[in-house]
């Protein structure tokens, strides 16, 4: 089986290039997660007549708002509460530092008399921790495009 271990000093040759996948497909994973959240969002756009233009068209609660179904406004507000941390997962593969690895940036910390600076956070989302968040979103996915399926004949 392919894997790798969390460990870095734990690696063998094999894992360096599993773990390069991993991450590819994880970070691809998250931007395709959000194209599909703007397409099913343009999709309404066209099905209740919205008028939204398309460069200004994203799956978010500001969509939810103009839908004119109660029950697909729940539908939809359920599934952004159940996969904010998709997002989270996205939006910092994508404009910060891949949450897979430790964020080295600097950062300051100011308090009332005192001002800390930091040179690195270790901190990270183990490749386990990404991967379950991968199968329980797509999972919601599906759920919430059956509910709609039924919603929009």
């Amino acid at each position: 089986m392919r894997g790798f271990p969390e460990a870095l000093a734990l690696f063998e040759h094999n894992h360096y290039v599993n773990r390069l996948n991993f991450d590819y497909n994880a970070e691809i994973f998250y931007y395709h997660f959000s194209t599909v959240k703007d397409t099913v969002a343009q999709i309404m756009n066209i099905y209740y007549g919205l008028n939204i233009p398309t460069k200004k068209m994203y799956f978010n609660e500001k969509i939810a708002k103009k839908v004119p179904n109660a029950t697909v406004i729940e539908v939809i507000e359920n599934f952004l509460n159940k996969t904010s941390l998709a997002k989270e997962y996205r939006d910092s593969f994508t404009h910060r530092t891949p949450i897979n690895y430790s964020d080295n940036r600097c950062s300051v910390e100011w308090t009332t008399s005192t001002i800390t600076y930091y040179s690195a956070k270790d901190s990270y989302v183990k490749s386990p921790t990404i991967k379950a968040n991968m199968d329980a979103t797509i999972d919601l996915l599906a759920k919430m495009l059956d509910e709609l399926k039924g919603l929009m004949p």
